[in-house]
């Protein structure tokens, strides 16, 4: 029905505008056609604060079709309970005084891009917001051959600026997907340049992504100098050990256009299982201030058959690709064949990771000996590592390296704490040694028994003014803590028992508020006193008394 209609010899076609549109609805009704048979752009036009569902709100007076593509300037519209939405396209903008908002406080808008250039974003938001607070949401690009993504947070339109923002909360559902979209081209793509304006994606409900079966596709796409922002209380998940996926989660990838940030805040955690990269920085650029930046402040984990869970990647000598963690990674899975990391880093540019959270890598039996929780991939990788945090690497498995550098061009810094209960630390033959420095305060444990065994002197510049503690073993016990002969509260732990049998807690997770009393999520020393610590593992099972 998109084709030319002559009706009654009055007009050569029907034209797509809103007045055309209406003046023939009737002779469309008279004929049994409906309107939305055919696609037009429409702009509402009532009063701010409307409800959508309402056809005196919008241009030429008549509801938004499935066909249709819908433009909200300036005005804020409200879904609520009982509306049943279906469009083409939908536009969310900025005017030159206001932004336009979109309420969603119930009902369901379906969003399936079927026509229209096939660049087009199916759901764009320009200086505009979605509160999805209570509905159900679903944007598809189902474009042939698409090179747009689901849902874009972009530039404000207007004059007026406003950060682009979705709001997923409450027990609102949000499905994004690209079923047909060319490799390369995400869910959503956070790409708003606006001084001082951050394109936020705000985790809450029920989210799923359903990129493309391309394996260079992926979940979230980061195009924003300003800095995107994935923030919220909500989790974030992709595969499962019955379904892994194949694409990467959060990308930011930049070439000689600009330098790219985005940020995944407290509160938001992100469960992968699959064969891609969960994380990827990259970057191909050849200028200067071109680097590409992800911040990790959550909960990020890690399962499947990945080699490069997070893939850092930079062949631009002049700016760095640079991944920061800040929240809690932890790594569990058999990993692939091959060598490989929980932290990857490849490419002949500047790269830099820095850890000032917990990296966990926790091993298991069947999985290659050649993963590492550090692995730089080269030794014309240009590598900068630096940790203030706490890492661990488990002891499920015999590993070959614990953590792999590269030649000269690498360097390892810790003023923080490294627990190594399998491999060792090495680098790759090249020009030079790699530098590992470990610093005043910093603490390595090793359950190598000497420097020999925990260090490759062929490869390693070991620089010590730390400390350096050989042959202990890890138990990850649960540990319960006794005081006069009674547990209090059973808690999570890691132990460790030097070559001594003394023992040491490396994290405890709970706060001693009395003798009796411990509250489990808080972090704190212990009060000075004797406890009685029960070591529970697969391992071995016995009671020992700490003194802390």
């Amino acid at each position: 029905m998109k084709q030319t209609i002559l009706l009654l010899g009055l007009v050569p076609s029907i034209s797509k505008t809103h007045s055309v549109r209406t003046q023939f609805l009737g002779l469309l009704l008279f004929f049994g056609i409906s309107s939305s048979t055919f696609a037009a752009s429409i702009s509402y036009t009532g009063a701010s604060g409307g409800n959508w569902n309402v056809a005196s709100n919008w241009g030429g007076g008549v509801l938004p079709g499935s066909l249709d593509d819908v433009t909200i300037n300036g005005k804020t519209v409200v879904i609520q309970s009982g509306d049943a939405i279906t469009i083409n396209r939908l536009l969310v903008q900025t005017s030159a005084t206001t932004a336009g908002i979109l309420n969603i406080t119930g009902g369901s808008l379906i969003i399936n891009q079927t026509t229209g250039t096939a660049s087009n974003d199916a759901c764009f938001l320009m200086g505009g917001t979605i509160n999805n607070s209570a509905g159900t949401v679903s944007i598809t690009n189902a474009i042939t051959s698409a090179t747009g993504s689901g849902l874009r947070l972009g530039a404000s339109a207007g004059a007026f600026k406003a950060s682009s923002t979705f709001n997923n909360t409450g027990s609102g559902t949000l499905s994004v997907s690209t079923p047909t979209s060319g490799n390369g081209y995400p869910c959503i793509m956070l790409n708003q340049n606006d001084a001082g304006y951050y394109p936020t994606f705000t985790i809450g409900g029920t989210i799923t992504f359903t990129p493309n079966s391309g394996a260079a596709t992926m979940a979230i796409d980061c195009g924003s100098t300003i800095g995107a922002i994935i923030n919220g209380t909500g989790t974030l998940t992709a595969g499962t050990s019955e379904n892994p996926v194949k694409y990467s989660f959060v990308r930011s990838n930049t070439g000689n256009s600009a330098a790219y940030l985005i940020t995944i805040e407290t509160g938001v955690t992100i469960n992968y299982y699959g064969s891609s990269a969960c994380i990827q920085v990259s970057t191909a650029g050849t200028t200067a201030d071109k680097s590409a930046t992800i911040i990790n402040k959550g909960i990020i984990n890690l399962g499947g058959t990945v080699r490069w869970p997070i893939y850092i990647s930079s062949n631009n000598t002049l700016s760095a690709c640079t991944f920061e963690n800040q929240g809690t990674i932890t790594a569990n899975g058999a990993f692939s064949t091959g060598i490989s990391g929980v932290i990857y880093i490849v490419g002949a540019g500047i790269s830099n990771f820095t850890n000032s959270g917990n990296l966990n890598f926790n091993t298991t039996a069947d999985q290659t000996t050649e993963c590492s929780v550090v692995a730089v991939n080269a030794s014309t990788v240009n590598a900068t590592i630096t940790n203030s945090g706490t890492i661990n690497v488990g002891s499920s498995k015999d590993l070959t390296n614990a953590i792999v550098l590269g030649d000269s061009k690498s360097t390892f810094t810790n003023t923080g704490t490294i627990n190594i209960a399998s491999g060792k630390i090495k680098g790759i033959t090249g020009t030079g040694k790699a530098a590992f420095n470990n610093n005043t305060g910093a603490v390595i444990n090793t359950s190598k028994t000497d420097e020999a065994g925990a260090f490759d002197s062929n490869t390693i510049a070991l620089t010590n003014n730390g400390t350096i503690n050989y042959n202990f073993t890890t138990l990850n016990a649960i540990v319960e803590i006794v005081n006069e002969e009674k547990i209090v509260t059973p808690i999570k732990n890691a132990i460790v028992s030097n070559a001594n049998g003394e023992l040491t807690v490396l994290s405890f997770s709970g706060k001693v508020i009395t003798t009796k009393k411990v509250i489990v999520g808080e972090s704190i020393s212990l009060p000075s006193g004797v406890y009685i610590i029960l070591l529970t593992s697969e391992k071995k099972s016995s009671v020992q008394k700490i003194i802390i």
